[in-house]
């Protein structure tokens, strides 16, 4: 999977090494300092979502955030080694925190006890961005939202060689990626499930590539405060939900965890 997630990046010309994006010129063209602007950076992809043997949990976030400026550090094996070296030390409010407790609650949820903690949990998801680069914003802000708008097309593909069971997307920006971009490619979705008509609780069944079932979940930003609160609320719902989704269409996965 990373070898094949590695010519994808350098063939877009979005990979830290060689990076060539035709796009590069638009989204400088939004950032006041140019020298701080981190071009590319990989997903990070767990050794056991990698293997595929249990479910795979993908998390599609905003932005980059604040980014190491080698580029090294920013291809698939560096963004593994720095994520799985460093110790979770992010306090419970934080987004990096929260996506971490969600994904226990998955896999708890799968293997019908609370096996799973924070500190363990790193190898079995995937995280990306629906904007590969950074513009390194004071205090973490939002990048512009003209690369959001530029890396779009990227983004389906990218999923489509992560290969989840399970999406869930976190803000707005990345849900407008798997709203647009899908009904581009798949129409209509398959059988959508919304366990109730509050947008803060939201969950759908896609087919994304064409004949896979997937889970998709819609959270508020684990940044947002208040509103992602609303999600956090319902961790044990969206769970269970998730677990007799893939009881029912990835049984042999299931057993596995």
């Amino acid at each position: 999977m990373l070898n094949e997630l590695e010519e994808y990046y350098k063939g877009q010309g979005i990979y830290s090494i060689g990076f060539h994006c035709k796009h590069l010129e638009s989204c400088l063209s939004k950032v006041d300092n140019p020298h701080e602007f981190t071009k590319g950076k990989a997903a990070y992809v767990g050794q056991k979502y990698e293997e595929g043997l249990v479910p795979r949990l993908l998390f599609l976030s905003l932005d980059a955030g604040a980014q190491n400026e080698d580029p090294v550090k920013r291809t698939l094996i560096g963004v593994r080694g720095e994520t799985e070296k460093n110790p979770l030390t992010d306090g419970k409010h934080k987004h990096w925190y929260k996506t971490h407790e969600f994904a226990c609650s998955v896999f708890n949820e799968l293997c019908g006890e609370k096996r799973f903690g924070v500190h363990q949990i790193k190898p079995y998801f995937a995280h990306t961005n629906s904007a590969k680069c950074c513009m390194n914003n004071p205090h973490n802000a939002e990048a512009n939202s003209t690369l959001f708008h530029n890396c779009r097309e990227y983004i389906l593909p990218e999923i489509e060689i992560l290969a989840p069971e399970v999406v869930v997307t976190q803000g707005n920006r990345a849900w407008d990626v798997i709203a647009t971009e899908l009904n581009k490619k798949i129409t209509p979705l398959s059988k959508e499930m919304n366990l109730s008509h509050n947008p803060d609780y939201d969950l759908r069944e896609i087919e994304y590539p064409k004949n896979k079932r997937v889970m998709w979940v819609h959270h508020y930003h684990p940044r947002s405060g208040r509103y992602f609160a609303k999600n956090l609320e319902k961790y044990e719902v969206y769970a269970k939900e998730i677990a007799t989704f893939l009881r029912k269409h990835y049984p042999k996965k299931v057993k596995n965890v």
